[in-house]
């Protein structure tokens, strides 16, 4: 990653020099130079957004380089999710020939949730920091195992108070002990959405997360994707537009955009129109991937 101002980077720097180990900057670098810096540096860890790690296996393929054949072991996302959705995780660990885990941090406190070890979600750092998971609407708080906004008090934070902070984050609490032996509260698959991403299409709550993960079960698509919303007469209206691979014919277009809606469809119970691009037209990011473009103040 470059070195800007995004704190996810610099917190995750700290923490490996803090372990003793070896940073390979790629600042100042483009995605070739960084692929070509693997080869030659043999790290054992990448840390990126997901969007990136999947960016990186595009050019990979355009050079003629196989991922799996590298050094890279395990790969660790932050930013953005996508490393607890399970077919990104997937496209991501196929590609890379590497265990794919997501830590969850929020700017203004910190890396509060490192991955469970068994890619069940995250667990809060409960030495760091204190949550409640609430009704995003009433405030009040929900049942284990429910859907609700993570709300946080930091322990450590000194620079400034942060005392029940609204994260916006969606999250289900698992408070009893994981498999992997922790104690620590388990946000089970992570964060699945933002409060200020969902969309109600005629009373059923849509996550981009979940879009994304019934996405990845339709063979043909890729995981570069948008969600647009619109207001329609009838109320709010979604359309998603997604990539398909370079091996699939324009002319399957109209079969690989019926599955896709049919799946989610079924699955989640609201119809979304869905829009199959060509290869390589969505942009790319480096950092936070832009996919929820909301029309309905416009």
């Amino acid at each position: 990653f470059n070195w800007g101002s995004f704190a996810g980077f610099w917190s995750a720097y700290w923490g490996v020099r803090r372990l003793g180990a070896t940073v390979y900057s790629g600042g100042g670098l483009n995605t070739e130079m960084r692929l070509k810096q693997i080869v030659e540096l043999k790290p054992t860890v990448l840390l990126s957004t997901p969007t990136y790690a999947l960016a990186m296996v595009e050019k990979a393929k355009e050079m003629g380089m196989d991922l799996t054949k590298t050094s890279i072991q395990w790969t660790y996302h932050a930013g953005e999710p996508g490393g607890n959705v399970p077919t990104t995780r997937r496209a991501i660990e196929e590609a890379w020939g590497a265990k794919a885990y997501e830590l969850y941090g929020v700017a203004e406190i910190g890396a509060i949730a490192p991955g469970c070890p068994l890619q069940t979600g995250v667990h809060l750092a409960e030495d760091q920091a204190y949550a409640t998971v609430v009704n995003p609407e009433t405030g009040t708080p929900v049942g284990e195992g429910e859907v609700g906004e993570n709300v946080v008090t930091s322990y450590i934070q000194f620079s400034q108070p942060i005392i029940k902070y609204r994260t916006h984050d969606l999250v289900r609490l698992v408070k009893k002990r994981c498999e992997c032996g922790r104690t620590w509260i388990l946000f089970e698959g992570g964060v699945l959405g933002r409060t200020d991403h969902m969309i109600n299409l005629k009373g059923t709550n849509v996550y981009p997360t979940a879009v994304e993960a019934l996405l990845g079960d339709v063979r043909g698509l890729t995981s570069h994707y948008e969600i647009h919303v619109a207001r329609g007469r009838s109320g709010d209206e979604l359309t998603v537009k997604v990539e398909a691979q370079p091996d699939n014919p324009a002319e399957r277009y109209g079969e690989l955009k019926r599955q896709a809606e049919q799946l989610l469809y079924e699955r989640i119970m609201a119809r979304i129109a869905v829009e199959i691009q060509a290869p390589g037209t969505l942009p790319r990011y480096e950092l936070k991937a832009k996919r929820f473009f909301d029309h309905r103040q416009h």
